[in-house]
């Protein structure tokens, strides 16, 4: 019997998603507990953001007890051994928060667990995400192919242009039921998954706009979500070890595994934080190319939200 099996109150993923980078089959090492906060987002849509400041929220104090890698696993990262995985999360006496890159339907649903989706405009989102890939260290890319149990083709070259990146990740998708994506997870198919479930008390919706915007004000959206109480005199500390500065200054330390993976270090997984810089790397063509796509995948209230923020 797995862990999910064991848990009368939990929903196992309706679908599975598996390749060279994902197995979402890895929540079944993982015994739920109703106050689990999941930490569910697209790939590069403000993931380590959100981890760090669930974590200032929880222990509420600096430094942090341990590295974010080691206190908010990656669930469904491929190379990593189940019993690593069981080792990392099982003994945490902490309110527990993991990491998800899945939508909705490739998640376990615990009826008390309370989960937050952040996300982010894609054309950002796919420019984070092309730096990051093309900044994997050789060896690492070959391990993580080589890792048992791949199933699909190895990770593929990434572009070295942009554009051509973008193009690809528009207009292919690796599973059968997705278009888009390429070689990753659809977010267009994520984000619709998770804005259905919009209405669920359960669930919090962000956006990195938001975040960007208004730092304190969503750390409090977040912790009165979470029914987590914050002395008022905490707040200000808090707020700044959020910041992206303060994060990127102390990568190695929050982040040294992410770091080791990538050719620039802790500092290169958390890049530059900002919005817009694709508007100089795409044409008339890419951005009609993406408005296209935008419209058949998503309806226009999901799109406004995308595209900007704001609470819905």
């Amino acid at each position: 019997m797995t862990a999910i099996e064991e848990h009368a109150d939990v929903v196992a993923p309706r679908r599975i998603y598996q390749n060279f980078a994902i197995d979402n089959t890895k929540w079944q090492y993982v015994s739920l507990r109703d106050d689990d906060i999941l930490i569910c987002t697209p790939m590069k849509s403000g993931t380590t953001w959100m981890q760090m400041i669930v974590a200032l929220l929880v222990f509420q104090r600096i430094p942090l007890p341990a590295p974010l890698d080691s206190l908010s696993p990656w669930v469904e990262r491929r190379a990593m051994e189940p019993e690593v995985l069981s080792a990392l999360i099982q003994p945490q006496t902490h309110r527990r928060f993991l990491k998800s890159h899945m939508p909705f339907d490739g998640l376990p649903d615990v009826r008390a667990q309370k989960k937050i989706f952040v996300a982010r405009n894609p054309r950002d989102m796919a420019l984070s995400l092309w730096n990051h890939n093309r900044s994997f260290r050789p060896e690492i890319v070959e391990k993580m192919n080589g890792f048992p149990g791949r199933v699909g083709p190895p990770m593929p070259p990434t572009p070295e242009s942009f554009p051509v990146f973008f193009r690809e990740w528009l207009t292919r998708g690796w599973f059968d039921w997705e278009s888009d994506g390429f070689p990753l997870i659809s977010v267009f198919r994520s984000v619709e998954t998770w804005w259905r479930q919009r209405d669920d008390p359960r669930l919090l919706l962000v956006h990195f706009n938001d975040l960007v915007r208004d730092l304190a004000g969503e750390m409090r959206r977040i912790a009165d979500f979470l029914d987590i109480a914050v002395p008022e005199e905490r707040w200000p500390a808090l707020v700044q070890a959020a910041t992206f500065s303060d994060m990127k200054r102390n990568a190695a330390t929050l982040v040294p595994f992410m770091g080791s993976l990538l050719a620039g270090g802790a500092t290169a997984f958390i890049h530059e934080g900002t919005n817009g810089r694709w508007a100089t790397l795409l044409d008339e063509d890419d951005r009609a190319l993406y408005g296209r796509v935008v419209a058949q995948r998503l309806a226009p209230d999901v799109a406004a939200w995308l595209e900007t923020g704001g609470h819905t």
